[in-house]
């Protein structure tokens, strides 16, 4: 798993989470973290932690 730290949250190049998954992206801002699957190998998923303490 690849481990990823940003400071710019681009969150809606694959569908409009705003509209659509709110409630998702809340719960993940709270759990710090979301893990993103790529698209072209299921196997690799990368870890993007979304508070700066990690």
């Amino acid at each position: 798993m690849n481990i990823v730290k940003s400071l710019i949250i681009s969150c809606s190049r694959r569908t409009d989470i705003p509209a659509f998954l709110m409630t998702w992206i809340i719960e993940r801002l709270k759990e710090g973290y979301v893990d993103v699957v790529n698209s072209f190998n299921k196997n690799q998923v990368t870890r993007i932690f979304l508070n700066q303490s990690k």
